[in-house]
Parts: C-alpha cells; sequence; structure tokens
C-alpha cells in the first residue's frame, strides 16, 4: 500500500493551509495510493508525478482541508462531554485529567499508569489514519483485540516523526499491514470489542466496550513501544500529577499526552466539515 503526497505542505508557504480545489484535480508523487476510504474518493491513475483526476461527486478535499492532522473518527466520540451517549459516560470522559479509566496517566492495577485516551465507540466504527505514514507493527494487544502501530509525516520534535499506537481494534478488520504506505484519511480497522474467556468489559454498564487506545510517541528515541519498567523521572514528556513514584506507564520514554493532539485533530475535523 502507498501514499499521496501532504497536501497541506507545498513549497509554496501561501498554499500550506486551508486548500480548496477547484480544478478537481491533483498532482501526486510516484508510489501511490489511489482510494482513500475516509473522503470515499477515487482516482484514475495515468503516471507518476502527472496528473491524477478526482472522480467523485463530492468529497473532503472538495473542501478546504485545515490542517496537518485528522481525527481518527468522522463522528464525535461517546465519552466526550459535547456528544456524551448518555449522563453515564460523563464519567469515562476521555478529556480530564487522571480522573477515569479512559483518561492518561489514571491508575491501572498496582503499579502501571494509563498510557493513552481512550475514545469510547460502538464496536465496528470504523478507524482512520490521522495523517499518512507507514505501517511498524500490526500484533495482537489486548482482550482479543490489536493494535496497529504507525509512524506518520508530521513532527511535533523537529527532525522526529512521531508514532501512533491504535490499540484495541477488531483484529478481523484490520485493512493494512506491517510495511504497508497509508493516505491521510485512509481507513485502517474498525473498533474491536473487549472480551476474555467470554467476558466482556462492561464501561459504563450495560454497555460492552468498543474504544481506540490511542498512544502517541515524539519518535525521539527507537526501540520497542513497550519496554517493561520505565521510571517516571526517566519519561521526557509523559508526567503524572498523582503519582511521582511507584508507578510507570512501562511505554518507551517518549510517550507522550495525546490530548492536545486528539484536541487540534478534531477541531481540523470539524473547520474541514468532516465531523459536523
Amino acid at each position: 500500500m502507498a501514499t499521496y503526497r501532504n497536501i497541506n505542505r507545498f513549497s509554496n508557504a501561501s498554499s500550506r493551509r486551508a486548500m480548496s480545489f477547484t480544478s478537481q484535480q491533483l498532482v501526486l508523487e510516484p508510489e501511490l495510493i489511489i482510494e482513500d476510504n475516509y473522503t470515499s474518493q477515487s482516482f484514475n491513475y495515468l503516471e507518476p508525478e502527472m496528473i491524477i483526476e478526482h472522480t467523485a461527486q463530492q468529497s473532503i478535499l472538495d473542501s478546504p482541508i485545515v490542517g496537518d492532522l485528522l481525527f481518527p473518527f468522522k463522528t464525535m466520540p461517546l465519552n466526550h462531554p459535547d456528544s456524551l451517549k448518555n449522563s453515564s459516560y460523563a464519567s469515562y470522559d476521555y478529556t480530564k485529567n487522571e480522573a477515569n479509566a479512559a483518561t492518561f496517566a489514571y491508575r491501572r492495577g498496582s503499579n502501571r499508569l494509563h498510557a493513552a485516551r481512550d475514545l469510547y465507540y460502538d464496536v465496528g466504527e470504523p478507524i482512520y489514519a490521522i495523517t499518512s505514514g507507514k505501517v511498524l507493527n500490526v500484533s495482537a494487544f489486548y482482550w482479543d483485540t490489536w493494535v496497529i502501530d504507525i509512524e506518520h509525516d508530521y513532527e511535533h520534535i523537529s527532525g522526529h516523526k512521531i508514532i501512533v499506537r491504535y490499540g484495541e481494534v477488531n483484529k478481523n478488520n484490520i485493512l493494512v499491514k506491517k510495511g504497508d504506505k497509508v493516505a491521510r484519511g485512509a481507513k485502517i480497522g474498525e473498533v474491536g470489542l473487549l472480551t476474555k474467556d467470554g467476558k466482556y468489559i462492561k464501561q459504563p454498564s450495560p454497555d460492552k466496550r468498543g474504544m481506540l487506545h490511542m498512544e502517541i510517541y515524539t519518535g525521539e528515541v527507537t526501540g520497542t513501544l513497550s519496554p517493561g519498567w520505565v521510571d517516571l523521572d526517566d519519561m521526557l514528556h509523559a508526567k503524572a500529577v498523582t503519582y511521582k513514584t511507584g508507578r510507570s506507564f512501562r511505554r518507551r520514554k517518549d510517550l507522550i499526552d495525546p490530548l492536545p493532539f486528539l484536541k487540534t485533530m478534531l477541531n481540523n475535523s470539524k473547520a474541514s466539515r468532516i465531523i459536523t
């Protein structure tokens, strides 16, 4: 699988933001993906560096695309304060700080800290790549769900591409494999159901929980994303207000809280009319 050029990063500085493609054409680079499941657009492939005609009658690219990063869904999370499924979901508001199981740095077990923000959705909800990138890993993860790790073409720290861990996806509907290149907005999988020995996580009860467990790494260091115990003092960005010692994220030291990224992604997707 391959990818197309990040359309917000042209050499002309005046063209880097909020582009409107009235010509219905895009110039793409070699090694291209010609179907974008996020925007439901299709292209007629010609030759590298030549024109790819945009044949869809209506897609996101017909409107200005704002920002580099897009939200990984087309709809609002069930545990976002502006879109709670019901009042019970307020107890799992992922935007809070160390307040509940869906939040970053919340306690897990006797000595672990939660390394992600959990976005609650119904099982089967499509998941989309936040921007273009390369798949680093697809493997089993947690309670019969799988994980997709992607190095994205986006730098939070200059010279280093971020890595996003898309966790707790349905193992039967993964659309990418290790080494694939993905386009921004390409569908990569679906929300999975957390189940073990016939038991389900009900969060909040009685709903059987489906979610996207999203971790983000700045890319400043190398090696496995789950190295085991790492002292909190050794973490470059990830901090816990409630706990200073005795617990660990058990993640690579360039882990970072996804919340600021998620806020930007959501704003970009709303401004681009992907989420209304």
